[in-house]
């Protein structure tokens, strides 16, 4: 959950009664930093405007169960990438960015705090689909194409590009990040037959 959406979900969490988390949950604390002078002066400034805001997430979080991102960790979409989204993972977060970890063949879904708080519940996370309605994404080598393709609103997504492995792994991850804000479900690109490298590095 990132800041501004962890602060209700967190207070709707402690009201259920339950003692800690039923999964892996995470607070990070980016998006109440606001961009106005430089790194080091907007950092400084939102630790102290939002001090109490993240007083209680970091005690609430070490209380319940959560881990905690404090501010100047980094932004949540990449540190979801870097360290929790991996091929085969269902992945539910606060933020809009949340399905970049469908590059890497998650399916990693942005939600609302409330939903947020369910699956903290151990509430099985629902969501109305349809089939799949399969897109083929231009060829990135031959056509200059890249994650673009043809989405609908309330249409589940399959990602079936032939040629999908060509695509670097910002264009898969920005292509997903894509399908998400305009609130298209959908699934992951078929990973590699090899494990990623990364993993073994």
């Amino acid at each position: 959950m990132q800041d501004a959406t962890a602060q209700m979900a967190m207070l709707q969490f402690i009201s259920s009664g339950l003692k800690r988390v039923a999964v892996p949950s995470t607070i990070h604390c980016d998006h109440l930093i606001e961009a106005q002078v430089g790194g080091a002066k907007d950092l400084a400034r939102a630790k102290d405007l939002n001090k109490e805001v993240y007083n209680f997430l970091s005690t609430a979080g070490s209380k319940y169960g959560v881990g905690f991102w404090k501010p100047g960790s980094g932004i949540i979409h990449q540190i979801i990438l870097e360290n929790y989204a991996f091929p085969g993972v269902l992945l539910i977060g606060t933020d809009s960015h949340t399905p970049n970890g469908g590059g890497l063949g998650g399916l990693c879904i942005g939600v609302g705090g409330a939903d947020a708080v369910d699956v903290m519940a151990d509430i099985p996370w629902e969501l109305k689909g349809r089939h799949p309605e399969g897109r083929r994404h231009i060829d990135s080598e031959r056509r200059h194409g890249s994650q673009r393709g043809v989405f609908r609103t309330g249409r589940r997504i399959h990602f079936v590009h032939r040629n999908g492995y060509h695509l670097q792994h910002g264009s898969r991850d920005r292509g997903y990040n894509l399908g998400l804000s305009v609130q298209q479900p959908h699934e992951g690109l078929p990973h590699r037959n090899k494990p990623p490298r990364y993993r073994s590095v």
